[in-house]
């Protein structure tokens, strides 16, 4: 059986993991055409996001099969244009929106509810903090994006080769 849960500590290990084998750097070709991620959380990045319970995962008899979370509490330099996309946002003020979201589910678990039953935990879990959450999607990324909009993002704006993703919590 699934489970959806906010992860503790000890979940670190393994959501780098999957983080790792789903990064754009480490796919083939023919892989990234299922879908991929661009940006690397580093353990300190996850430990913020962790205490914030801005993360959800997704396990099978305690195995880490998923993850969706809010990278906003991130430093990291490849969330530069989503912060500086949050920030120009003129209807909605800047601390209420959740930037640097980023799903990751294992190839094999996909396609079957799993990406919007983590985004409406994680969306119930940071309701009070957050408007809308916004993630940024490489246009080459065909599945994710199809995805996205398919569970109720829209398109916010395209900027070089990435699309900007707008999600509205008071569903």
């Amino acid at each position: 059986m699934i489970e959806i849960i906010v992860p503790t500590n000890e979940h670190i290990d393994q959501i780098r993991k999957l983080n790792d084998k789903s990064l754009i750097t480490h796919l083939s070709h023919k892989q990234k055409k299922d879908g991929f991620i661009r940006i690397e959380y580093s353990m300190d990045d996850l430990h913020k996001i962790i205490d914030n319970r801005e993360i959800v995962v997704a396990t099978e008899q305690n195995k880490l099969i998923g993850y969706y979370l809010i990278g906003r509490q991130s430093g990291a330099a490849a969330l530069h244009y989503q912060r500086i996309k949050a920030n120009n946002l003129t209807k909605i003020p800047f601390h209420k929106i959740g930037y640097g979201c980023q799903v990751c589910i294992e190839r094999e678990y996909r396609k079957n509810g799993l990406f919007k039953a983590m985004l409406d935990k994680l969306t119930l879990a940071n309701r009070d903090k957050y408007s809308h959450l916004l993630c940024s999607v490489s246009e080459s990324n065909i599945a994710s994006f199809k995805t996205h909009i398919f569970n109720d993002w829209r398109l916010l704006d395209i900027k070089d080769t990435m699309q900007f993703l707008i999600y509205s919590t008071n569903k």
